[in-house]
C-alpha cells in the first residue's frame, strides 16, 4: 500500500529538536490526516520517542551514527527509497506545521508538477530548502536515485552537504516540472505561485518553533520589509556564459554576412 510521507532526521542532545517533533506529531493529524510520519533518528532520541504515544501514524527508524556514511541532516532523504512512498515531503523537526504550508501542499497536489518547493522568508536563499519541499512521480525516482548513487559512493558527508547535495544534483534536473510557493525569493527560471495569505499569529513557514516572542518578531519583521527578488542559481550562471558565448559567435556571423551582402550592392 503506497503512502504519502512526511521524512524528519532527529539526532543529537539537544531536547528542543525532540520537543518539536513531538509538536509535530501532535498537530500531524489536523494539518497532514492520512499522512504518515516517518523519524529517522539516533540511539538516544529514538530511545526517548519510543516511550511516547506516538499513534498508528507514526514510524521512528534507527539509525547508527554516521549511518551509510551520511549524516544525520541527509537521513530524511532515506524516505524516497520505501516500497510504499507515494509522495514524500520533507521537514525540519523544528519547524511546526501551518495552515499556510499545508494549503500550498494541497495547491501541489493539485497540480502537475513532480517537485514542490517553499520560500517564506527573505533568509530562504537556496533553490531547495532541505525542510521545505516535496517529490513525487519522476522527481521521486530521480532524488532515490541519486541517494542510492551518494549511499554507494561511501563519502562521508559533512553538515551542510544536504543543501548542496539539492542544490547541485537535484535542482537542475527537476526545476522545469517544480512548483514553487514563494512571496520573497524568486530563481531564474522556475514556475511560481504566491503563497497563501498570512493567517492571524501564524510565523513564516519553516520557522524555528521554540523562538521567543521577540524573536519571532524580529524575522516577521524582516519577512515583511524585504521586497521580493529573482536570482539565479550558480548552476545556470555556467549555462548562461555559454549561451551568451554561443549567441555572440551566431550573431557576430550574421553581421558579416550582413556586412557582405550590402557591399555587393
Amino acid at each position: 500500500m503506497k503512502h504519502k510521507l512526511i521524512s524528519f532526521a532527529l539526532f543529537g542532545n539537544d531536547p528542543k529538536y525532540r520537543t518539536g517533533m513531538m509538536a509535530n506529531v501532535r498537530a500531524a493529524s489536523r494539518y497532514y490526516p492520512g499522512w504518515k510520519l516517518v523519524i529517522y533518528c539516533d540511539r538516544v532520541n529514538h530511545d526517548a520517542l519510543v516511550k511516547e504515544d506516538l499513534g498508528p501514524s507514526v514510524e521512528c527508524i534507527l539509525q547508527k551514527d554516521e549511518s551509510q556514511g551520511v549524516e544525520g541532516m541527509s537521513w530524511r532523504f532515506l524516505a524516497v527509497l520505501r516500497d510504499d512512498a507515494e509522495v514524500v515531503i520533507f521537514r525540519d523537526a523544528d519547524s511546526i506545521f501551518t495552515a499556510r504550508e499545508t494549503a500550498a501542499v494541497s495547491e501541489w497536489l493539485t497540480s502537475r508538477k513532480d517537485m514542490h518547493i517553499i520560500r517564506d522568508h527573505p533568509y530562504h536563499r537556496s533553490p531547495v530548502m532541505g525542510g521545505l519541499f516535496g517529490v513525487r512521480g519522476r522527481a521521486l525516482s530521480l532524488l532515490a536515485e541519486l541517494v542510492r548513487a551518494r549511499m554507494l559512493s561511501h563519502r562521508l558527508t559533512e553538515y551542510g552537504d544536504d543543501q548542496v547535495f539539492l542544490t547541485k544534483d537535484l535542482y537542475p534536473k527537476v526545476v522545469k516540472t517544480t512548483l514553487v510557493h514563494t512571496n520573497c525569493v524568486r530563481f531564474f527560471p522556475e514556475f511560481t505561485r504566491p503563497l497563501p495569505p498570512d493567517q492571524p499569529g501564524d510565523h513564516f513557514i519553516g520557522a524555528y518553533a521554540l523562538l521567543t516572542d521577540e524573536e519571532h518578531e524580529e524575522y516577521e519583521a524582516i519577512r515583511r520589509q524585504w521586497a521580493p527578488v529573482t536570482l539565479i542559481p550558480e548552476t545556470w550562471q555556467h549555462h548562461r556564459y555559454r549561451i551568451l558565448r554561443k549567441i555572440y559567435r551566431k550573431y557576430h556571423g550574421i553581421q558579416r554576412i550582413r556586412h557582405g551582402w550590402r557591399w555587393c550592392i
